[in-house]
């Protein structure tokens, strides 16, 4: 049965009631006048009307109590969980319901709730689906609004900075930023009303008075109500990529030291090559004017060529350093291909010649 026919038959009932009592009352009058007229016993018909009288008065009372007692508990709670239910959807849980079976007016109301609840669940995002969303996103991020406030952190973005998010939201966006962070302007911008931004390298300061290097990526909010926008804002701890650049920077230093240390060790040993050399090929070089027979002559040019080529491999060394330090300067110079093989040919005739080998140029 419905609410309302409930309630107009127990408003009936007691209006009935009411009536009886009335009628009595009535009755009572009327005997009290036949006493009267008669000069029977009046007492005995006056208390009899006012207890009739007070009856009167308690037996409405009684029954507004009840009705209303009875209207708190089947009207008043129900709806109370209505309102609970609508305030808890209002904060975002799609997932709050009244379940109410009842056939009356109030239950109806309950169900065409519920399936509006069901309807806004399945076309919607929750609150709490929302929520379970954004935290379980590893990386830091945060909702700031159109006026630099921090409207929300996960828990990756509290972790970042040594902090809990209630502690966190509230506060300026730019009270995570380090002392030195000169891209703090750059940010302001964005949230002024700028173009979004990817990349930005900057410090954050951790609640333990570190700082950490951070690159931040943030995407506008629509406005909303005719505020400022505000911003997304996702951030990426580099700590690990700035420690990988530093070991890159410090082992290309390690290798070019060693190699101008390699570059050096050659330059010094040529030298030190040269100068016994060049004291053999000037005393080859006296020894060819002095008188000497063909065959004596013929190995002193060996001897000298030999000496002077060993001098070009090492004036070559020195080339190679010239040549890592970028400071060599290549020269176009005539030369004879026939003299150049026959010098090549007299550094190793004597060993052929030794081996039986007859070598030609």
């Amino acid at each position: 049965m419905k609410l309302f026919p409930k309630l107009f038959i127990a408003f009936g009932i007691a209006a009935a009631i009411v009536a009886v009592v009335g009628l009595a009352v009535v009755a009572a009058a009327a005997d009290a006048s036949a006493a009267l007229a008669g000069g029977t016993d009046v007492g005995a018909a006056v208390g009899r009307i006012q207890q009739l009288g007070w009856a009167l008065v308690g037996i409405p009372f009684g029954l507004a109590l009840a009705l209303g007692v009875i209207v708190s508990h089947t009207l008043g709670r129900r709806l109370a969980r209505i309102a609970a239910a609508i305030e808890a959807v209002g904060a975002g849980d799609l997932d709050a319901r009244i379940a109410d079976t009842s056939p009356d007016e109030v239950g109806d109301l309950a169900r065409a709730f519920d399936a509006t609840a069901a309807a806004l669940d399945r076309s919607t995002v929750s609150r709490t689906h929302l929520d379970a969303v954004i935290e379980s996103i590893p990386d830091p991020l945060a909702v700031i609004d159109g006026d630099g406030l921090l409207v929300r952190v996960n828990q990756a973005g509290a972790e970042l900075v040594g902090r809990t998010a209630d502690d966190i939201v509230g506060e300026p966006a730019f009270s995570l930023f380090g002392p030195e962070s000169e891209e703090v302007a750059r940010f302001g911008a964005a949230i002024s009303g700028a173009a979004a931004f990817t990349g930005l390298e900057t410090r954050f300061q951790r609640a333990d008075g570190a700082t950490l290097p951070v690159r931040l990526s943030a995407a506008k909010l629509p406005q909303r109500d005719g505020t400022r926008s505000g911003l997304v804002v996702v951030a990426q701890d580099i700590s690990a990529t700035h420690a990988a650049h530093r070991a890159l920077v410090a082992a290309r230093d390690q290798a070019e030291q060693a190699n101008r240390a390699k570059s050096d060790f050659l330059a010094a040993m040529s030298h030190e090559i040269r100068t016994p050399l060049n004291g053999v090929i000037g005393m080859t070089e006296h020894l060819l004017d002095a008188g000497l027979d063909d065959r004596q002559r013929e190995v002193a040019d060996v001897i000298q060529s030999s000496g002077q080529a060993l001098l070009d491999v090492v004036n070559h060394i020195l080339d190679f350093s010239k040549i890592e330090a970028g400071r060599l300067e290549l020269e176009v110079a005539p030369f004879g291909v026939r003299a150049c093989l026959g010098g090549a040919r007299d550094v190793v005739a004597y060993r052929a010649e030794q081996k039986g080998l007859a070598l030609a140029c």
